[in-house]
């Protein structure tokens, strides 16, 4: 066997990633799964973010675009993102009409 001087191998391991197919959005695993393909997702998702203060969701998110990082999501529960930012703003501009 070759190995250097500290006594290791010289034969390159190959170093396998066992990266799971997790919902980016839930953090499930299993599921239909689409990846993130476009800026106009990537956008979408940030805004959605930033409007709800989501802390979990801007820190995954800080790691890069969701095409970089090959985000993958529950096509409801991306929907799911959508509605529940479309209900907050909804009651934000009811709270601004009832102050005015």
């Amino acid at each position: 066997m070759d190995s250097d001087e500290g006594g290791r191998s010289k034969i390159p391991r190959k170093v396998q990633e066992t990266k799971t197919q997790e919902c980016f959005l839930c953090e499930t695993e299993g599921g239909k799964l689409r990846e993130a393909a476009t800026m106009q997702v990537n956008k979408r998702i940030n805004e959605c973010a930033k409007t709800l203060c989501d802390r979990k969701l801007l820190a995954k998110l800080s790691a890069g675009d969701v095409i970089a990082q090959e985000v993958k999501y529950h096509p409801g529960c991306l929907v799911a993102l959508y509605n529940r930012e479309r209900a907050y703003l909804k009651v934000r501009e009811q709270e601004k009409t009832q102050e005015h």
